[in-house]
């Protein structure tokens, strides 16, 4: 178990270190490496192509995407214009929009 969880660690600190290369610093700095990193367990993007979105601006892009993903989705809702994988697709792309705009209200100081 501690074996475990030490390399669970290694491998965090190993995916900061490679957001903060040079050509990664002009967008990331130690902080927004470490938001990049959380909620792994809501993306399948590797940690490079995240962005820390936290806060008053975190929640408003959130809401933002949690509204263009709903329009996706009811206009994919006919089938003869759109496959099932596409409708699967957005049905998914719309419920993570909604995980990660309730976890960034839920960080937000009060």
């Amino acid at each position: 178990m501690w074996a475990q969880k030490g390399a669970d660690m290694e491998e965090t600190a190993a995916a900061i270190r490679s957001l903060m290369t040079p050509e990664n610093l002009y967008r990331t700095d130690g902080y927004e490496a470490g938001l990049a990193m959380g909620d792994n367990d809501l993306w399948i993007l590797a940690p490079e192509q995240r962005y820390g979105l936290e806060g008053k601006e975190g929640v408003r892009q959130w809401e933002e995407a949690v509204q263009f993903v709903e329009g996706m989705v009811s206009l994919a809702e006919d089938p003869e214009l759109f496959t099932d994988a596409t409708q699967m697709l957005l049905a998914d792309a719309l419920a993570r929009a909604e995980e990660a705009l309730r976890r960034a209200r839920e960080r937000m100081p009060r």
